[in-house]
């Protein structure tokens, strides 16, 4: 039983034309490495237990399209990190595009900000590619029209039903408590974003930009170059920064 299953987790999959292909090999010993997500080995495995692609919250989404858990069969491969607990999909363990800002993903990426349903996971990828590396990937989102879809996106969000009066008594109270539910959340989760967005811009908030036993993303270099996340220690003195940028 599931004979094939087994025959394709041993040796891989060979696509019938070559674009299809994948360096695959023997299950057992295939392992990727994406620096822009992740800086150790993922190595592929089964899994019995619920989990679902960490690419849905880097920039662009995960690339076989999983927003949620209970996504996923036991006979899906995942390219896990034991150790921390990140999962890859087949197609995201596999896109060098993975984590990187390109015309495609800030596309994607304002599509899903626009949807209540995708709001949420959107205002995620935003938040961590600007801990990243805002100064950079910021203006490519402003090209691509950001600020236009934040402010039709607040607007969803804050306007009211537009039913008649006799329609609302037939919504179900579940339904329409769910419904306001989600919206809470969106407009939560648009208004931190703004926030952090008016922030970086202005400079304003404690401590600037960042702070002290912040968590953020730093490209390490010993011994690949890679992302990895860090704590801010100890920012420099007032007097240091002002000299700096005046010399």
């Amino acid at each position: 039983e599931n004979i094939d299953v087994g025959f394709l987790g041993l040796i891989g999959h060979v696509g019938r034309h070559a674009k299809q292909q994948a360096p695959f090999g023997p299950w057992m010993r295939r392992s990727v490495r994406q620096i822009s997500v992740h800086p150790k080995p993922l190595k592929s495995m089964f899994s019995s237990s619920g989990w679902v692609c960490d690419g849905r919250d880097f920039t662009g989404g995960c690339r076989s399209g999983q927003t949620d858990f209970h996504q996923t069969s036991v006979f899906t491969v995942t390219f896990r990190c034991t150790t921390c607990a990140v999962d890859l999909c087949e197609q995201c363990a596999y896109d060098p595009q993975l984590g990187r800002v390109t015309e495609a993903s800030v596309e994607a990426d304002l599509e899903a900000l626009a949807e209540p349903s995708m709001c949420k996971l959107a205002v995620t990828r935003l938040r961590n590619q600007w801990r990243r590396n805002w100064p950079e990937t910021l203006p490519k989102y402003f090209a691509g029209g950001l600020l236009d879809v934040l402010t039709q996106a607040l607007q969803k969000g804050t306007e009211s039903s537009n039913r008649p009066d006799e329609d609302r008594i037939v919504i179900q109270t579940r339904q329409q408590s769910g419904a306001e539910t989600q919206k809470r959340q969106v407009r939560r989760a648009l208004l931190q974003l703004t926030m952090e967005l008016t922030q970086r811009l202005l400079g304003i908030g404690p401590g600037g930009d960042i702070n002290a036993n912040d968590v953020v993303w730093a490209l390490c270099t010993d011994p690949d170059e890679h992302w990895d996340e860090a704590r801010v220690l100890q920012l420099p003195k007032a007097e240091h920064a002002l000299g700096a940028a005046a010399a």
